[in-house]
């Protein structure tokens, strides 16, 4: 039975009508789901210099399909706003030898850490600057710049790559020493006191904040007191001395 166009008929359907064209898709639809198109999906691969050539399940044949193959090639010195291709090798500007890992033009300057736009490294140290003894600039995981004293190292997980920081930078990576709040607090960087807080005799508080200590034994006026001079009397014939005891 085929499907009943009321424009083709030139009147309204028959409701027998309406239902024939329901059972004429049902029937489609069931025969589809019954009797799924197989894919076709490769079965065998075949390559002859650089042709390619796949054998698919329905018989047919895909190819011959040229293949390029990355064929290393040597560049000599690295050098700015050049077109590098993947597995290129070059020497570069602090001696040794590095590959391209992936195609791009290079920056102005060069850098062990460059990225391309997806965050893949562009460059890997396969040999070290002096060539026979590497330090640690030379491991191919460490990216060094503008060493200074102090400079630590710290891994870079976006670059996968150790860089060397100064102690300030350093410290913003420790995390940050939280008072208690009535379930324990966690160590880490103490807060830095602010300015006038030596002149009020603050300490840092279990609560993480810098406070003024409680009046009465050990607070404010306790301390004023330990700093205040006491007048000693001095032996006969001497000069009398004010010294700093405490009290």
């Amino acid at each position: 039975m085929s499907i009943i166009y009321r424009a083709e008929k030139g009147s309204p359907l028959t409701p027998s009508e309406v239902d024939g064209n329901f059972h004429d898709l049902d029937d489609r639809v069931g025969t589809i789901e019954d009797n799924p198109v197989e894919p076709i999906a490769p079965v065998s691969i075949s390559m002859t210099g650089n042709s390619l050539m796949m054998g698919l399940s329905n018989g047919e044949t895909l190819g011959p399909i040229t293949f390029t193959i990355p064929m290393p090639l040597w560049r000599g010195n690295w050098a700015p706003d050049t077109n590098y291709k993947e597995m290129d090798f070059f020497v570069p500007p602090n001696g040794g030898m590095g590959a391209v890992m992936w195609p791009h033009t290079s920056a102005a300057s060069f850098d062990w850490a460059a990225v391309n736009g997806d965050g893949e490294v562009l460059y890997r140290m396969l040999v070290g600057a002096d060539g026979t003894t590497a330090g640690l600039s030379d491991l191919n995981d460490v990216a060094l710049a503008g060493l200074a004293t102090g400079d630590m190292l710290v891994w870079d997980g976006a670059t996968s790559y150790w860089r060397n920081l100064d102690p300030a930078e350093v410290a913003e990576q420790f995390a940050v020493f939280e008072g208690d709040t009535g379930s324990g607090g966690s160590q880490g960087m103490v807060p830095a006191p602010a300015a006038g807080d030596g002149a009020a005799h603050k300490f840092l508080s279990a609560s993480g904040a810098w406070v003024v200590p409680a009046t009465g034994s050990g607070g404010a006026a306790a301390v004023a007191r330990a700093e205040a001079p006491v007048l000693q009397q001095a032996p006969a014939g001497r000069k009398r001395s004010a010294r700093l005891h405490p009290v």
